[in-house]
This record gives structure tokens, sequence and C-alpha cells, in this order.
């Protein structure tokens, strides 16, 4: 009885593991792909910015901005990619990757 009590145990201890290593994974995903929204809406608003605006020192600060959410969106993109991807999730990436270059 000690010994598949035991046995039982150890099994769970192991579950409660994977379960850990799964909705960590998928946390790290979703901050992830938040950042790269977040990245390309800020993008988006430097551009807009860099359209409307008529003062050339502002324009470049909104330029500066630009090129630092790409790069921001950028970072994402890549940890992303290298991580255990699904192969639905990672269709959604392929996908992405040509809307944006």
């Amino acid at each position: 009885m000690a010994i598949l009590t035991n046995t039982a145990l150890d099994r769970m201890q192991h579950e409660i593991n994977n379960i850990d290593v799964i909705v960590n994974n998928n946390n790290l995903k979703t901050q992830l792909v938040n950042r790269m929204r977040t990245a390309a809406r800020d993008r988006t608003v430097a551009l807009m910015h860099m359209v409307i605006e008529t003062d050339a020192f502002v324009r470049e600060d909104a330029f500066v901005e630009f090129n630092q959410n790409g790069g921001l969106f950028s970072a994402a993109r890549s940890k992303l990619t290298k991580m255990d991807l699904t192969e639905s999730e990672r269709e959604l990436l392929n996908e992405q990757a040509k809307l944006t270059t």
C-alpha cells in the first residue's frame, strides 16, 4: 500500500510539473504576442505622427520611435519563432510575416 501511494504521489508531482511547463510556455507566448501587437500599434501611431507633423525635429523624434518599435517587434517575434510552436501557431506567424515584409 505504501509503495502504491508513493508511486501515485510521484506521478502526481510529475503531472503538476508538466502542467507548470505548459502554462509557463503559453504565458510567454501570450506575452510575446502582446509585445508584438503593442509595438506594431505604437509604430503605426509614430508613422501617422510623422506624416501629420510639420516640425522637422518632432518628425525626427517620431522616426526614432518608429524605428525603436520596429526593433521591439522584431525582438519579440524572433523569440517567439524560436519557441516550440504548434503547427497552427507556426502557420499564423508565417502569414503574419508575409503581411509585414
